[in-house]
């Protein structure tokens, strides 16, 4: 007669008890496995993009020095003609800035 209601009701409230705290447990590892995997995908994602970010910076500088060249290279082969372009890309950009 040991098991009285009362015994069997505790018994019961250790045994819920002993199921929450395991509960708790795998929540707070789940949590934790979480923080790592978003931490992980966030230093993977910034490594991308800073590579993204360096290998167009590296494009677009050998682009402006490709351009540079053919600019400097058309002034040399055609001065009369650069100055006579030079002259009217000025006087179309004075004619925007005194209409603003």
């Amino acid at each position: 007669m040991a098991d009285t209601p009362k015994a069997a009701t505790s018994g019961a409230s250790a045994d819920v008890q002993v199921e929450f705290d395991a509960l708790r447990r795998d929540i707070a590892n789940l949590t934790e496995a979480v923080a790592r995997l978003v931490g992980e995908s966030a230093d993977e994602a910034a490594d991308y993009t800073r590579d993204r970010v360096h290998k167009t910076a590296t494009s677009a500088k050998q682009a402006a020095n490709v351009a540079s060249t053919k600019v400097t290279d058309f002034v040399d082969e055609k001065p009369a003609t650069s100055l006579l372009i030079a002259f009217g890309v000025g006087l179309l950009f004075g004619s925007v800035i005194r209409r603003s």
